[in-house]
Parts: structure tokens; sequence; C-alpha cells
């Protein structure tokens, strides 16, 4: 998949730290997560680690000045989304998480809370030296989704 201008493929030595308290600051903050929904379903659910492993996909990072500029598809049960995650480097501040295709990010969507908590995942893995791990991959949503058995429903 070719990169957006301006952008180059992230990989594990071109991300920016990120640390949990700093996604609590901004959903704090941030109008647009109220309390009850986050309270009700989509911080559990978006923020659990086999969908956080498997959502995020093909990522790209855009540095200007003290600014990093992080973006990603992220493939839901139903679509693929593109996200806009912003952070302010001298500062380690969450400035904007944005999902510019989908309509519930007026009230704060899943799939940019599920990034965010990608990102602090990513960012707290131990360090390989002769390793690099790249996060241009091809969704693999499907096996996040836990099959259930038809005595379930």
């Amino acid at each position: 998949m070719k990169t957006s201008d301006g952008f180059v493929r992230a990989d594990s030595r071109n991300l920016p730290k990120v640390e949990l308290p700093r996604l609590l600051e901004y959903i704090h903050n941030n109008d647009v997560y109220n309390a009850s929904e986050i309270r009700v379903a989509k911080t559990p659910m978006s923020s659990r680690d086999s969908y956080v492993d498997t959502a995020i996909d093909y990522v790209e990072v855009k540095r200007e000045e003290i600014k990093c500029v992080l973006k990603a598809k992220v493939t839901t049960d139903h679509r693929i989304r593109t996200k806009m995650y912003s952070i302010n480097e001298d500062s380690v501040v969450i400035e904007n998480l944005i999902c510019d295709v989908c309509a519930a990010s007026a009230g704060g969507c899943k799939q940019g809370i599920c990034f965010a908590h990608w990102i602090i995942k990513r960012t707290e893995e131990p360090s390989v030296t002769t390793s690099v791990s790249c996060y241009c991959k091809k969704p693999r949503v499907s096996e996040a989704i836990i099959p259930r058995k038809q005595e379930d429903f």
C-alpha cells in the first residue's frame, strides 16, 4: 500500500512514545468522549488485547518539528476506517484523535480509542536492536472475533 504525502511507513524505530496517562488525560479533557459512552462499552471493548493486536494496520508516521502525526487503517468487524492521531512529542500530549469517516466520531468512536491503545502497547514493547517490526500489514481483525456456539443464541 502506498503511503500518504509526507508520511513514511511506521515501524518499531519511528513511533513516538505515548503512555496510558496521556490517553486518559486526552479523554478527560475532550468533550467528544462523554462519560456514558466511555463507561458503558467503548473503552473495554476497543481496548482488549485481542482486538488491539489485530484491528490496527497500515500505520504511517509524519513528523513536523515537535509534532508527530500517525495515520492508520482500523479494521472493525464491518469496515476499514482511516484515523489520524496527533502527538506533541515535546510535551508528550495527545493533541488530536480523529476518525475522518466514522459517524460516531462526534461522540468519540471506539476505533480511535483502539488506535490509541495500540500505539501505547507498541511503545511499551521492549526494544530489540536486531529486529525491526513493520506496522504496514494486512488487517487480521477476524482473528479477534471469538466464534460463538449455536447454544449461545
